[in-house]
């Protein structure tokens, strides 16, 4: 397996999040119906933030709510 195009990122750019949405759905994580409304607010109230991507496709993603 070649991972030399795998990339972490924690910058604080505007995630996507069709792809975010796109990737939950294709786990089992409870999160696979969530709306893209209810992501941005999930997003948007969580510090840090980590996708992990393969090129221009988000492949990872993680997140710690705000305290």
């Amino acid at each position: 397996m070649d991972c030399h195009q795998i990339q972490f990122s924690n910058r604080p750019e505007p995630i996507d999040l069709f792809q975010l949405q796109k990737l939950l759905k294709s786990t089992d994580f409870g999160a696979t119906e969530r709306r893209l409304e209810e992501l941005a607010i999930a997003v948007a109230h969580s510090d840090p933030v980590v996708t992990v991507w393969d090129g221009e496709k988000m492949i990872g993603f993680a997140r710690a709510t705000l305290s």
